[in-house]
């Protein structure tokens, strides 16, 4: 994927392709946090669970609050990547939702036009009453397939 240059608007697809990657940066980044945090507690608790710069009692429980710190400012990035990704997957169903609408709106303007070329035929031709009516069925019923087959 191309980094977003700025000379033009991305399609709705890239812009949410652009999101996602942005979600994916951010977890990268939040997980690198974490292993901070647990190499900085090992440090501090030893590898043996000795602690061998000997802290007092205050002195670990500072330590503790700075680690709660830590991971609930991680937890609220968390949650705020979840409701990016929540949005992100609305606007991706809208996006759908919208490229169908079209798509039946095209139709229904394709048929429109073929009817009203084929009562312009008929103005023409006085013996195509029932030729219209039977290319108008056959219209009707391909809308119907293709709302069918996109559903």
């Amino acid at each position: 994927m191309q980094p977003y240059s700025g000379d033009s608007i991305p399609t709705m697809s890239e812009a949410l392709s652009h999101l996602i990657e942005s979600i994916a940066l951010e977890e990268k980044a939040l997980s690198q946090l974490v292993v901070s945090e647990a190499n900085k507690i090992e440090a501090f608790v030893g590898k043996q669970q000795n602690f061998p710069l000997h802290p007092s009692s205050d002195e670990i429980i500072r330590f503790n609050h700075s680690v709660i710190s830590v991971l609930d400012s991680i937890q609220m990035a968390e949650w705020l990547l979840f409701k990016k990704l929540h949005t992100i997957s609305q606007l991706s169903v809208w996006s759908e939702e919208k490229a169908h609408l079209s798509s039946v709106t095209t139709t229904e303007d394709t048929v429109q036009s073929s009817v009203t070329t084929i009562e312009d035929n008929d103005h023409q031709d006085d013996n195509g009453s029932s030729d219209i009516e039977g290319a108008e069925a056959e219209l009707v019923e391909e809308i119907d397939e293709e709302i069918d087959l996109s559903e």
